[in-house]
């Protein structure tokens, strides 16, 4: 009876071992898919957060839109379509006439087309070649009377001629929508 017993006894404690064991790797294994249950629902609980407040602001950007229609008319006035461009040149020609300098222009480049949210532009060089006041009374009327085309001088290079003329490259870029 004593080996009977023992072998029993022996045998429930190994029982009861693996019982612990596989016990321990239950919890364990759920521990881990709990916490990882437990992160994804954080996500996801930012996640709605964030979508209901951009919801807020579409709502208020809605509510104001009309306010903002005039605006944006008179900003969509401000610049000329891609082929409007057409006229930057004509009306440098007309601007190179009256302050007396002769003029060669060309767009050059790339065309970085319009976004919705941001405008295009096309690069342009032009040449002038007359008097260096002439050139400067040029320069300050392009930047100060052209309402029509929004552009930018990225560089530009003045060298004397020989007569007392100066020859003046600019290059630049002019934006449209």
């Amino acid at each position: 009876m004593p080996k009977s017993f023992r072998r029993s006894l022996i045998t429930s404690l190994i029982v009861i071992f693996i019982g612990f064991v596989g016990s321990a790797v239950a919890f364990y294994v759920l521990g881990i898919q709990l916490s990882s249950l437990s992160a994804k629902v954080a996500r996801e609980k930012g996640l709605i957060a964030q979508r209901t407040g951009v919801v807020d602001i579409l709502a208020e950007l809605k509510k104001v839109a009309p306010e903002a229609e005039p605006y944006s008319r008179a900003m969509d006035s401000l610049l000329p379509t891609q082929d409007q461009l057409l006229g930057f040149s004509i009306y440098l020609d007309a601007l190179a006439k009256n302050y007396g300098v002769s003029l060669g222009f060309n767009f050059q480049g790339e065309t970085n087309a319009a976004q919705k949210d941001s405008p295009g532009s096309l690069g342009f060089a032009l040449s002038l070649t007359g008097g260096l006041s002439n050139n400067l009374e040029f320069l300050k009327a392009l930047e100060a009377k052209s309402a029509r085309f929004l552009f930018v001088v990225q560089n530009f290079s003045l060298n004397r001629k020989s007569g007392g003329d100066y020859n003046m490259s600019v290059q630049g870029l002019v934006f449209f929508k």
